[in-house]
């Protein structure tokens, strides 16, 4: 996160990847081991060199973010865990309110969550799988999510969402299901910030 650190990283990803820049590049956790205003600085001269075209984040929390943002450098995405589990309302409406856009990882919950007996029955009423369900949730929020899946199959019905929507009481049931849990949460993360 250092400046200087930040710089070579870039340099080497464009490296090996073989491309001149990089549609966007993210600060991938929070570290307030630098100060957040060093670590912008060298973003903002990466997009400056035409390095990068947009900047975002990773794992940030709202008050990350006004950290981040108080250096007046642009964040586009802020990357987190989000899935009805864990349904980051407070930080998506922050996000939304300073036009940065929510990339969700773990959008299924790490497919811990697709048994919950509300999925499964709004999946039902679709004939539709609870990750569709998810995904269709996620999506109608404007959220852009980014399932993992190593299977032809699954990344097929994963993109099958978008010939059915959830009426309101489908999505506020989903809503009702936060419990913030986190699946992923090491050791480092600072998310009570």
């Amino acid at each position: 996160m250092h400046y200087q650190d930040v710089l070579e990283a870039c340099e080497q990803t464009l490296k090996e990847l073989k491309t001149d820049y990089l549609d966007l590049y993210l600060i991938h956790w929070p570290n307030r081991i630098v100060a957040i205003e060093e670590t912008m600085k060298a973003m903002k001269k990466l997009l400056d060199d035409g390095l990068i075209r947009n900047i975002g984040v990773s794992n940030f929390t709202i008050n990350h973010l006004k950290d981040a943002l108080k250096t007046k450098v642009k964040i586009v995405a802020n990357q987190v865990e989000f899935h009805p589990y864990l349904y980051q309302e407070k930080l998506l409406e922050f996000c939304r309110q300073n036009g940065i856009a929510i990339i969700a990882y773990s959008p299924l919950g790490r497919g811990n969550i697709l048994k919950d007996d509300v999925l499964v029955r709004i999946a039902r009423k679709h004939n539709k799988t609870t990750a569709q369900v998810c995904l269709r949730w996620l999506y109608q929020k404007g959220i852009a999510a980014i399932p993992k899946s190593s299977s032809v199959e699954r990344l097929k019905e994963n993109i099958d969402i978008f010939d059915f929507s959830l009426d309101q009481k489908d999505v506020k049931e989903i809503d009702g299901l936060n419990r913030n849990i986190r699946f992923v949460n090491p050791v480092f993360s600072d998310f009570d910030y």
